[in-house]
């Protein structure tokens, strides 16, 4: 198969690995998120205290504007993991958010709505928000299906 794929497929492009189907929906195999979240303008001192507080919650409510209306969720139910990861050389912050899929969905976003809402972390910009890895959540984090 992946013979037959990299003869069709352009320059560059290759197959490195090919496996067998478990069947059932690939959808269904999805059951967690790694993201980093880049909030330019913002400080470890200012997100560090801001991630402890978040973490030491029970319940983190948020509202998001969907087309079916507003939908409340609890934020802090679907973090499995919420680091402040790195700075990058212009100085600002990089989170690395680990989020199990619910319904509805937790996003990024909303685990900063949430941030917000426990602390004064506001980003100079929109956040710089990269999804890593998806697939299921393993004892290492996120492992691809």
């Amino acid at each position: 198969m992946a013979e037959r794929l990299n003869a069709a497929l352009p320059d560059g492009i290759d197959v490195i690995a090919v496996t067998e189907d478990a069947g059932g929906l690939p959808a269904s195999r999805l059951t967690a998120s790694e993201w980093q979240v880049i909030l330019p303008g913002v400080s470890p001192d200012t997100a560090a205290p801001a991630v402890e507080k978040f973490l030491a919650l029970e319940h983190a409510p948020v509202e998001r504007l969907t087309n079916k209306g507003i939908r409340r969720m609890d934020a802090r139910s679907a973090v499995v993991a919420l680091d402040v990861d790195s700075v990058d050389t212009s100085g600002d912050t990089a989170l690395r958010i680990v989020v199990r899929h619910t319904v509805p969905a937790v996003r990024p976003d909303d685990v900063l709505t949430a941030l917000r809402e426990v602390s004064d972390v506001a980003p100079a910009a929109p956040p710089l928000m990269t999804r890593l890895a998806q697939g299921s959540l393993g004892e290492s984090g996120v492992v691809e299906p």
